[in-house]
C-alpha cells in the first residue's frame, strides 16, 4: 500500500521483458517501492500515470529493462530518438512537483548510454526530465555473459546507489540485452528462418504470435516476444495474456501438440489464460526430432478440471471435484501426450483442504501437509485416457507418497506403490 506521507523516496519501475523477474523483484532494496510494468501495454503510460498519481513523492527513479544503444523497451513499446516528441509532455511530468531538491533518474537497459546515440538519448531525457541521469554503456547483469551492474555514464551530479542487492546483483544469470526482444512479425519471423527452424516450426510460432496481436483489446498495442537458443532447445515467450488455449496451440499440420490436444477431447478455446506463455521446442532443426513443450505459470484448475472428467469418462466425487478447484492456481506443462498441473514451486497444501466432511476435517487438521501436488491426463498411441492425482504427503518429519487413479469405474489409491483401495 501507498505511503503518502512520505516525501521524497525511490521507486523502480521493472519490465515484464526482464527474466527472473522474481528474482529481480526480491532483489531489490526494501524501502524502494516497486512496479512492475503490464507487458501489453504502453510502458512510458504506466510510469507517467504513477508518477503524477503520486506527484512530488519520488525523487529517485530507477527504470529497469532491456535497452540498445538510444532505446529503452517499456511495456509493449519503446522510448528511442525517434519518437520523443510523442512522450515529451509525459517525460516532462515525471518529477513535476518537486521543489529544491535534484532528482534522480537510474538506467539498467544494456547499452542505453552506448555510442552517439546514446549520448543523443540521454541529453534529450536529461532535457526534458531535468534529472540527474546514470545509465549504463555496456551489458548490465550476469559477469560471466560480459556484463556488470555499473551505470557509467552520467550526466549531473546526481545520487547513484544501485536499487539491487549484493546478492542479487551476484545470483542474477542473464543480461538486459534486447537483441532478442522481438516486435513485430517481419522481425519474428525473420529471426527464427535464421535460427533455421523448420517450415512447421515456423508456422507453429508464427500463428501463435498473429493469435496475440489479433486478440488484444487495444488495437494499439503489439505482440512482443522473447527469444533464447540454447543448444538444440528454442525457448519462445510470448509477451501477451488474457487469451484462451487454443491460442497456443495452433492447427498446423505436423504439430505434435495440436495432435494431442484433439486426442485428448478438449475445448481449448473455453480454457483461458492469465499469464505469459513460454513454448520450448527440443531440436528445433531436424523435423523429425522436433518436441514441443508448453508452459504456464499460475494456471487455473476450475474449467480444466470439468473438461479433464467429461473428456476421459472418469467420475469424480463432485465434492473432491470442488475441493481440486479451490486449490487455486497451478503450474501448466503441455507435452505431446499429457497435460501436467504442478503446485508452483515450493508451496505446500493443507490436506483439510481436500476434505469436504466436517468431522474429518477436524481430524486431519493443519498438520498433514500435500507437497509436489500434481494433476496429470494423458492419452497414450492407443487413445487410451488417464486422469490421476499425486502428492508427497508430509507429517511431521514423515513423509510419503501417494497417488490417485481415476478411471470410468472409480478409482485406485496407492500410498509408496501399496494399493490400499478402490
Amino acid at each position: 500500500m501507498m505511503n503518502t506521507q512520505n516525501n521524497f523516496r525511490s521507486i523502480a519501475f521493472i519490465d515484464s521483458g526482464l527474466e527472473a523477474q522474481e528474482q529481480l523483484v526480491s532483489g531489490i532494496f526494501e524501502g524502494i517501492e516497486i512496479v512492475q510494468l503490464e507487458p501489453h501495454r504502453d510502458g512510458i503510460v504506466q510510469i507517467t500515470e504513477f508518477l503524477t498519481q503520486y506527484s512530488g513523492q519520488f525523487t529517485t527513479v530507477h527504470i529497469v529493462s532491456h535497452g540498445k544503444p538510444g532505446c529503452l523497451y517499456l511495456g509493449n513499446t519503446q522510448l528511442n530518438l525517434d519518437n520523443f516528441s510523442e512522450y515529451a509532455h509525459q517525460l516532462k511530468d515525471w518529477f513535476a512537483g518537486i521543489d529544491n531538491v535534484s532528482s534522480d533518474l537510474l538506467i539498467y537497459g544494456c547499452q542505453v548510454a552506448a555510442g552517439d546515440a546514446g549520448a543523443e538519448f540521454l541529453a534529450k531525457l536529461h532535457d526534458l526530465t531535468k534529472a540527474n541521469i546514470a545509465a549504463s554503456a555496456n551489458l548490465t547483469g550476469n559477469a560471466a555473459l560480459g556484463g556488470d551492474w555499473e551505470l557509467e555514464v552520467t550526466l549531473g551530479e546526481g545520487n547513484f546507489n544501485s536499487a539491487f542487492t549484493q546478492e542479487t546483483m551476484s545470483d542474477y544469470a542473464f543480461v538486459f540485452n534486447s537483441s532478442q526482444i522481438l516486435r513485430t512479425e517481419e522481425e519474428f519471423e525473420s529471426s527464427i528462418k535464421s535460427i533455421g527452424v523448420s517450415d512447421t516450426t515456423k508456422e507453429v510460432l508464427l500463428s501463435i504470435f498473429r493469435s496475440f496481436e489479433k486478440r488484444e483489446s487495444d488495437p494499439q498495442n503489439t505482440s512482443t516476444v522473447q527469444i533464447k537458443v540454447e543448444d538444440s532447445e528454442l525457448k519462445v515467450t510470448y509477451l501477451g495474456i488474457n487469451l484462451s488455449l487454443d491460442a497456443l496451440v495452433p492447427d498446423v499440420d505436423g504439430f505434435a501438440l495440436k495432435d494431442f490436444t484433439d486426442a485428448a477431447k478438449l475445448d481449448l478455446s473455453s480454457i483461458s489464460i492469465s499469464s505469459i506463455p513460454t513454448i520450448v521446442i527440443k531440436n528445433y532443426n531436424n523435423a523429425n526430432e522436433t518436441e514441443y513443450e508448453l508452459f504456464l505459470r499460475d494456471f487455473s484448475l476450475s474449467e480444466f478440471i470439468n473438461q479433464v472428467t467429461a473428456a476421459s469418462g472418469v467420475t469424480v466425487n463432485s465434492n473432491l471435484q470442488n475441493s481440486l478447484k479451490d486449490l487455486g492456481k497451478f503450474d501448466l506443462s503441455l507435452s505431446e501426450d499429457k497435460f501436467e498441473l504442478k503446485s508452483s514451486g515450493d508451496s505446500k497444501i493443507n490436506l483439510s483442504k481436500l476434505i469436504s466432511d466436517a468431522s474429518m476435517k477436524q481430524v486431519v487438521g493443519e498438520q498433514i501437509q500435500l507437497e509436489d501436488f500434481a494433476i496429470t491426463y494423458s492419452v497414450d498411441k492407443d487413445k487410451k485416457k488417464d486422469f490421476s492425482v499425486s502428492s508427497k504427503i508430509i507429517e511431521g518429519t514423515n513423509t510419503s507418497d501417494v497417488d490417485i487413479d481415476f478411471n470410468s469405474d472409480g478409482y485406485t489409491i496407492s500410498i509408496e506403490d501399496l494399493p490400499v483401495g478402490d
